[in-house]
């Protein structure tokens, strides 16, 4: 029996070309969370920190936080869109909850079509240090309260498309909402206020004209 034993493959004459072998592809590998989270010690918000650290216990995953130490990265930490989550994770309820959390950037609603009496509140209101958005209808009233939680909530009577009564009634019957003081402002008598309270679930009204002082229970709300 004779072994043969070759250094090298044998090679194909010089006039036949090799063949060339398909290259398979091979799929790349679907990127993971990485293991820990991104460090957010620069993250001004007590408030989203608990909110990241919530989510993350919730889901078995770690939030990413992708951003730089810019003026508009600033910005962002000061109104508290501070979080970019990888897509995946964006559908989950806790997410959902953490993008939409505004949670009272401000402490008073107003929904008055007066102009002048939101000039004269929203004044006033500032030089007590209490910030406030006014609105001139019902309907942006109840848009604003999709996403925004005012601490107390200022409503006058007679709008131009929907009345406060029925305003009040929305927010009192909306879970999220339920607990948010409601007020009143209205030149209608407080007799005919009175008799809507209770089915409107108010917590209480003020009589135009009115002076500065008859809000000083709003302001020992808001503390």
């Amino acid at each position: 029996c004779t072994r043969m034993c070759l250094d090298k493959p044998p090679q194909p004459p010089d006039d036949v070309k090799p063949a060339v072998q398909a290259q398979r592809k091979i799929p790349k590998e679907k990127e993971e969370p990485p293991l820990k989270a991104t460090e957010i010690e620069n993250l001004e918000s007590d408030k989203v920190k608990k909110l990241i650290k919530q989510y993350e216990e919730e889901t078995g995953k770690y939030a990413i936080w992708r951003g730089t130490n810019t003026v508009a990265f600033k910005k962002r930490l000061k109104g508290e869109k501070v979080y970019d989550h990888l897509r995946p994770f964006k559908d989950i309820p806790i997410v959902k909850d953490i993008i939409k959390s505004k949670d009272s950037h401000y402490d008073i609603l107003l929904i008055d079509d007066d102009l002048s009496t939101l000039r004269l509140l929203t004044t006033y209101f500032k030089s007590k240090g209490v910030t406030c958005t006014a609105v001139t209808s019902g309907t942006q009233g109840l848009e604003e309260l999709e996403n925004n939680h005012p601490k107390v909530v200022l409503l006058d009577i007679i709008l131009p498309d929907i009345d406060g009564f029925e305003i009040c009634k929305k927010i009192k019957s909306n879970q999220k909402l339920k607990n948010i003081p409601v007020y009143f402002i209205s030149t209608i008598p407080s007799s005919e206020v009175e008799k809507h309270l209770a089915e409107t679930k108010a917590d209480g009204y003020i009589l135009a004209p009115f002076a500065f002082s008859d809000f000083d229970g709003i302001l020992d709300l808001l503390g």
